[in-house]
């Protein structure tokens, strides 16, 4: 008998090649098309353009490096989160029948190395395609004269980052289920999860909560890091580097030629980058633990059932339940937090039902689902009285005017205005408003925001603001306020408060020239536009002012800032002489804003008045203003179209009497 037969020792392998090989010849339909796609996406297209266009059609070194960057930061984000997931379902398909996890499982090959060879080939499907991508483009585009290698190699990592991101997250939500089709779907929810239960969240507890607005523009950063999509969408873009010119003065220039085109936000990509390697390796933590005999099962780990039965249930309930209460209920008879609650606790009910049929493979688990539906109504009650009673005291906190590094206000009223203020003088008004608005809470909490009314004497006026605190952190709050025309020269009115926080010269000229305001460094002026009517024509016209110009027409707006002579805010009604002292005529500035992602070009307009002496006082000194281009009052436009109309009306007259037909009998 051969003793060394029975005394080897059976060896493992932490990766193995065969099954690589296996994987890439199995799947290759999946990696070949998606090489494919982004073959005709940029190398053949760019070849189509460089050598089949007339050579004046033909695009620039600038045009191909912004479309290969707009290729990467427009479909690149999304075209990784489905490759991301395609792949990942791939790879670990064995996972999804017993039958193949369990031959996989006895073969001698350890879990790490059937968890690692598997996602090393997902990972190759991504890298090695983008990597043919990169250098054919790179090929095309050193033939036809227009290299960009910067950029190239951005699009291969920027690619490459996401792809690693939403393969790890896709492998990380495959080892928690144990069906395929259940993949998808999870893959799916949890990639817009937190945003869609933020907003839902918001939206229930906001009418309790006096101050907090449902109805935000934005989402907390967390939030949005929590969203893969979205934060992609919103930070990473296409930044282009112009040539950085000193000035006579000092100030710096932006201006052509482009130095450089590159990718903003590239921070953010080695960030998602990072959170895939820890998703792949908390993956392979779960795997090492997960049982073959779970293949089929819809959740494969034992303590993830408990979280997925209270997650669907509560989540239908903020989700569904509430739609369903707008839907039917908002705007009829039986409209109130009873019947919101109503409907959130049915649905959460339901939804634990569903997820207890799903688990158990069964429709016989009403029994088992009852407590767990009681629970749910529990933790649905609760937030519901936390927010009514406020015990986290969110109602009635009011920062300390040292505690605020700057605040943004937006005034709806009879005008709209929108600043950022970081003087302390204008911090302690806007926190005198928000402290009147908080000590008056029963008085104010139940004007209907849709309910505002104007008849020139008072008028409902939105007020929101957002702190920027020294801790970093920020606070917002949103309050409808009602005004009175009365009370505007009563001292300590909430209408005299208003109306002195729009008049501080910092809110004034905040307004009005927005971030060309700020003085930061990223901010150069590139020109600017009087627009202006001519005594001989009717049609309006401009005049363009070259950079110093510009510069000194700015300074002089500066002055009459903090002389606080820019154009009023007015909350309640115009006064009477507002058509004689606000002039038709009007600036428009424009500027480039340069930031660590992005560089970009705005625009300012400001209306002039009668008030802004410095500005008018410089438009004569650059003779912009002359005999012939002349300040027009907007009494003066209105008497001199009635003119007109006078006019017509007398020749209209004329030609009656000569009996010719007019245009109107025409």
């Amino acid at each position: 008998m051969n003793w060394e037969v029975w005394t080897m020792k059976s060896k493992t392998s932490f990766f193995n090649s065969a099954l690589l090989r296996k994987n890439t010849i199995r799947f290759s339909p999946i990696w070949i098309a998606y090489l494919a796609i982004w073959i005709i996406a940029m190398p053949l297209l760019l070849a189509m353009q460089l050598f089949n266009q007339p050579e004046m059609w033909r695009p620039e070194w600038a045009d191909v490096a912004q479309a290969v960057g707009g290729m990467m930061t427009g479909a690149g984000p999304v075209f990784a989160c489905i490759y991301g997931l395609v792949v990942a379902m791939a790879v670990f398909s064995y996972l999804y029948t017993a039958r193949s996890v369990s031959l996989l499982h006895a073969l001698p090959i350890r879990r790490s190395g059937l968890f690692l060879t598997n996602y090393i080939s997902g990972l190759l499907f991504m890298i090695v395609p983008n990597a043919v991508v990169a250098v054919l483009t790179a090929l095309i585009t050193l033939a036809g004269g227009v290299f960009c290698p910067g950029m190239i190699l951005a699009w291969f990592l920027g690619m490459s980052a996401m792809e690693l991101f939403f393969f790890s997250f896709a492998v990380f939500i495959a080892m928690f289920t144990g069906h395929i089709l259940v993949l998808p779907v999870f893959y799916a929810i949890f990639n817009c999860l937190f945003a869609a239960l933020y907003w839902t969240v918001t939206n229930f507890i906001s009418p309790y909560l006096y101050g907090m607005n449902a109805n935000f523009s934005g989402l907390e950063s967390f939030v949005t890091w929590l969203t893969p999509l979205l934060q992609l969408y919103t930070e990473i873009g296409v930044r282009t580097v112009y040539t950085e010119k000193v000035l006579a003065d000092g100030s710096i220039s932006y201006d052509l030629p482009i130095q450089d085109i590159a990718i903003g936000g590239g921070g953010i990509l080695a960030a998602y980058a990072v959170a895939g390697v820890v998703l792949a390796l908390l993956a392979y933590l779960v795997y090492r633990r997960r049982r073959s005999e779970t293949a089929g099962d819809v959740v494969s780990v034992g303590w993830a059932k408990v979280l997925f039965r209270y997650g669907v249930a509560v989540t239908a309930a903020f989700t569904i339940g509430q739609g369903l209460y707008y839907l039917l209920f908002e705007y009829g008879a039986l409209s109130g937090a009873v019947m919101e609650l109503a409907c959130m606790i049915v649905i959460a009910a339901l939804g634990f039902l569903i997820a207890q049929m799903l688990l158990n493979k069964s429709f016989r688990v009403f029994k088992k689902s009852i407590r767990g539906s009681v629970l749910c109504a529990v933790l649905i009650l609760a937030v519901f009285a936390a927010a009514s009673l406020d015990v986290t005291g969110y109602t009635r906190r009011v920062p300390a005017a040292d505690q605020v590094q700057s605040v943004s206000v937006d005034v709806s009223a009879y005008d709209y205005s929108s600043a950022n203020l970081t003087e302390r003088d204008s911090i302690e008004k806007v926190i005198a408003i928000h402290q009147y608005a908080v000590d008056h809470k029963q008085e104010l909490q139940n004007i209907n925001d849709w309910d505002y009314y104007y008849n020139g004497e008072s008028m409902y006026a939105r007020f929101w603001v957002n702190y920027t605190l020294k801790n970093g952190s920020v606070m917002s709050r949103s309050y409808t306020l009602p005004l009175e025309r009365a009370e505007l020269e009563k001292d300590g009115s909430l209408t005299a408060m208003v109306q002195d926080l729009v008049d501080t010269p910092e809110y004034k000229a905040s307004d009005l020239l927005d971030t060309l305001y700020t003085g930061e460094s990223g901010v150069e002026l590139n020109g600017a536009m009087l627009y202006y009517y001519e005594d001989s024509l009717d049609v309006e016209q401009n005049r363009t002012l070259g950079k110093r110009d510009t510069q000194a027409l700015y300074d002089a707006l500066l002055e009459d800032a903090a002389a606080g002579r820019l154009p009023e805010m007015y909350l309640v009604s115009y006064p009477e002489d507002y058509e004689e002292t606000h002039y038709v005529n009007y600036l428009e500035f424009e500027y480039r804003v340069v930031t660590e992602n992005d560089m970009y070009n705005q625009y300012c307009c400001v209306y002039l008045t009668t008030n802004m002496t410095s500005t008018v006082a410089a438009l004569e000194e650059m003779g912009v203003l002359n005999d012939r281009v002349k300040l027009m009052t907007q009494a003066e436009y209105s008497k001199r179209f009635d003119v007109y109309e006078d006019d017509a009306k007398s020749a209209a007259a004329e030609l009656a009497e000569m009996d010719v037909p007019t245009t109107e009998a025409v």
